[in-house]
């Protein structure tokens, strides 16, 4: 019965049959094994494999084998069991064997199944993967069953993932709004605080697993981030072997190598990756920029003899990096379990631009102003983290949990710009370091479920009976969860900032300045889950945040400043299954976002000598409320979800171009009185057979207001949106191609437009017969060299414009292999701090 819903698996497979007892008077153990070809030696994917204890003579436990014929089940008590391996077209193969307190755990190496001609006549198999998923409060892109081998980084990943969005110089926005939290395996990194983009090219494409998209963040997450949460998955397994990894992409603009050994033995698993990125040099892009301010209009609206500035130019950019990690588990019995991991990683980035620059009076255009500048500036960053998590599971339930958890970050950021105009040399010095502090206490309380709901709901897994899109696997997440839970915990972060900065004119030195900025966020909350009667499900909460914030500057003792805020965050989804492929939901939530270090630093930003930007450290956070309408149905060859939203913000955080001094403007920050969006959003997908379709559509449009800045009624509303298409095809004999194409309208802020983005790619992957390497090509924009992104702004008094051109068209080719004896386990070792609570800006160079 097992082997006829072979497959459509895809998943775990785990499943947990009634009579399992959890009694303390037990050891559990561990059961692994590998399946094999009796005639032909090779694996076989897929097997079904399942436990029964000889005592009760019941099915206790079940799962399938991996690509590499490989299986394993943990958390089994002392005893006799038999397990039971079969295949379609093969004969059944039953083991006897039994688990003793002493030996807890048992290894059944290559197991033989003989084929059953008669049975194999009849046989047709095709695995299908998921490529994307919906669940109560979230969409599951699965990135690992795509052609990802050949992306660079988790920026080209993102790019895929439905909602997202990312644009040049890698800023990532969710529904429009780039106040995203970021989590990597369900935690935040402080490798995320100060640049996101940097960040996310640290990760490389081929360890990506999973990309989730949470639209409907519930309690347990931190309240910053009024767009969502990108919760990016990585490929961590844990092992009982050895193997190692190497992966290289070899591109005419970008390139990247990565290594990674893994070790495990029993209960102790060890890893260690690294990986070396970087662009070439000589990459030259072209900026034209324009400017008009003016003191009056005519009847007629248009301005009085308006300034003009003009600036044209060349740039010219590349980058360098490394990543490292060193992760360890270690399994201390069945109940208690600790996991550590160190990582590091650094970049350098060298930005040459040459301007002509032209500024015409309006008064008297006779006394125009000519001059021309080179700027060099290099960003220079170091970022490590190590983090420290103990789990606790109780002997009456598996499923109530206890999890400590602490968190050690540090930022170095070296920023300097070298400006010489005409004679007139100018150096400005911006040097930050960051030290992040996290505790984090969470409790989990299983209450409501019984054995047979726990055998039902397993069922209903290995049935495939949930929803998701792509082609076929294990059809994820749409159903309510049959287990009622409650969840509570708490947490502190503390963040030092120390950034010091100073300004050179010709031989005239201003004294270094220091700013200090300590922010301490203290949060808990309580979040409950419930199945209910007739297919209804219920996931509400409350998340409460304490903040509080001080800064001073050494230079300016007097100014010191003190700000504290309290926040009460609730949220809840209601969720309708009409079936398992047909479902509806309604959801609500409040979430905040707090200005970053890039919003409160001081120090003017000078690489652009006619465009100043600084900080404001008078920042209040935005408050945000969102409400959410979900309809999910799926085929067997058309998939589809549907979302229509609406989101109101209050003090929102937003450039704003302030003053104009001569033919110098100062842009800073400031808070927006308020704006609201109204959207809908779409994705799905189309299979047929071997040719698959999928796409994403969000649309919506944007409206503020603020009196205090002269916008007293709501601007008009603006129609924004962006899509996403892309196809599949299985060439057979494991040959696999691609394409999709991306834009994105142009971002709205209250006093204009910035640069719109889109892009098109297609790829081929031939995968090795022994599935352990592959080689992939990628062309991005095999169409057009360049492209070009505009950016519009415009206020009571000024308008101005930008273009920036840049080559486009790239080649790349991959390579990846992997060497090596292990078996895998699934992996539930990841921290569970989730920081990232403050508003994120992208600088990267993706």
């Amino acid at each position: 019965i097992y082997s006829q819903e072979r497959g459509r698996g895809g998943g775990d497979g785990n499943y947990k049959g009634f009579g399992k007892d959890n009694s303390k008077d037990y050891i559990k153990g561990s059961i692994s094994g590998k399946i094999i070809d009796s005639k032909t030696g090779n694996p076989l994917e897929y097997a079904s494999i399942s436990l029964t204890n000889t005592s009760w003579g019941k099915i206790i436990e079940g799962t399938i084998t991996d690509a590499k014929g490989r299986f394993y089940m943990n958390k089994i008590r002392s005893g006799k069991y038999q397990i039971s391996v079969s295949y379609l077209g093969y004969d059944i193969q039953n083991i006897d064997f039994e688990l003793t307190k002493k030996k807890p755990d048992i290894k059944l190496d290559n197991i033989l199944l003989a084929t059953n001609a008669e049975m194999l006549s009849e046989v047709n198999i095709e695995a299908e993967k998921v490529i994307y998923e919906t669940r109560i409060d979230k969409i599951v892109y699965n990135a690992e069953h795509d052609l990802n081998d050949s992306e660079n980084d988790a920026t080209d990943v993102l790019r895929k993932a439905p909602l997202l969005s990312v644009d040049l110089d890698g800023n990532v926005s969710l529904r429009g709004s780039r106040n995203i939290k970021f989590l990597v395996n369900g935690k935040a990194s402080s490798f995320f605080s100060s640049d996101v983009a940097t960040a996310l090219q640290m990760i490389p494409a081929n360890q990506i697993k999973t990309v989730e998209v949470i639209t409907s963040p519930g309690a347990k997450y931190d309240g910053e981030g009024d767009a969502g949460i990108v919760n990016i998955i990585t490929k961590k397994a844990i092992i009982d072997g050895y193997n190692a990894t190497i992966s290289t992409m070899m591109g005419t603009k970008v390139t990247r190598s990565s290594l990674s050994l893994n070790f495990g033995k029993g209960r102790f698993g060890l890893s260690a990756r690294a990986n070396m990125y970087g662009s070439w040099p000589g990459i030259i892009g072209t900026d034209t920029y324009t400017r008009l301010d003016w003191d009056s209009v005519g009847v007629d609206g248009n301005p009085i003899n308006p300034n003009i500035l003009t600036q044209n130019g060349e740039s010219e950019n590349y980058y360098q990096g490394y990543r490292g990690s060193l992760n360890a588990f270690y399994d201390v019995n069945a109940y208690s379990s600790f996991n550590s991991s160190f990582k590091f990683g650094g970049r350098t980035r060298p930005t040459e631009n040459y301007n002509d620059i032209v500024y015409t009076h309006g008064t008297n255009p006779a006394l125009s102003d000519t001059s021309e500048y080179t700027s060099i500036k290099t960003n220079r960053t170091l970022n490590m983290e190590w983090t420290t998590d103990y789990t606790k599971q109780f002997a009456d339930n598996e499923n109530r949990e206890l999890t400590l958890a602490f968190q050690l970050g540090g930022d170095i950021n070296d920023g300097n710009t070298d400006i010489d105009e005409e004679g007139r040399y100018l150096f400005n010095q911006n040097d930050e370091k960051v030290i992040e502090e996290t505790f984090q206490i969470d409790y989990t309380h299983p209450f409501g479920s019984s054995a047979k709901d726990k055998k039902s709901s397993s069922n209903k897994r290995d049935r495939g009976e949930s929803q998701g899109h792509g082609r076929g696997g294990k059809r994820g997440g749409g159903s309510t969860s049959n287990t009622n839970k409650i969840e509570i915990g708490g947490k502190i972060i503390n963040r030092d900032r120390e950034i010091v900065y100073s300004d050179q004119i010709n031989n005239s030195f201003r004294s270094a300045e220091e700013f200090n900025y300590n922010q301490l966020v203290t949060s808990s909350y309580l979040s409950t889950e419930f199945s209910l009667p007739h297919g209804f499900g219920l996931k509400t909460g409350v998340r409460y945040e304490n903040t509080q914030t001080s800064g001073d500057w050494l230079t300016k003792p007097n100014d010191y400043f003190e700000k504290g805020y309290e926040d009460i965050l609730p949220n809840f989804v209601f969720s309708k299954s009409f079936s398992p492929m047909r479902s509806i939901k309604v959801s609500y939530n409040q979430r905040i976002r707090r200005p970053s270090v890039q919003h409160i630093n001081t120090n003017e930003n000078k690489s652009d000598p006619r465009n100043y930007t600084i900080g404001n450290p008078n920042l209040e956070p935005t408050i945000t409320e969102q409400y959410e309408l979900g309809i999910n149905s799926f085929g067997k060859i058309v998939q589809g979800s549907t979302q229509l939203y609406y989101k109101h913000s209050f003090n929102v955080i937003e450039s704003f171009l302030d003053e104009i001094n001569g033919d110098t403007s100062i842009s800073t920050y400031k808070n927006i009185g308020e704006t609201k969006q109204i959207g809908g959003s779409f994705f799905g997908s189309i299979n047929l057979n071997k040719l698959s379709f999928r796409g994403s559509f969000d649309i919506y449009n944007y409206s503020g207001r603020d009196a205090s800045l002269g916008y007293e009624k709501w601007t008009t509303p603006v129609l924004l949106y962006s899509y996403f298409m892309g196809g599949s095809y299985d060439l057979g004999k494991n040959w696999k191609i691609e394409t999709f194409g991306h834009f994105r309208s142009p971002n709205q802020t209250i006093q204009g437009s910035t640069t719109s983005w889109s892009m098109i790619s297609c790829g081929v992957k031939k995968t090795f017969k022994n599935k352990r390497g592959s080689i992939g090509l990628r062309i991005i924009e095999p169409f057009q060299k360049d492209k070009e992104f505009k950016s519009n702004l415009e206020g009571d008094s000024f308008s101005q414009s930008s273009v920036r051109t840049i080559p486009f068209r790239s080649f790349a080719i991959s390579f990846k292999y992997t060497i090596g004896k292990l078996n895998f386990k699934d992996s539930n070792k990841k921290t569970n701090i989730k920081n990232d609570d403050v508003q994120q800006e992208g600088s990267g160079e993706f």
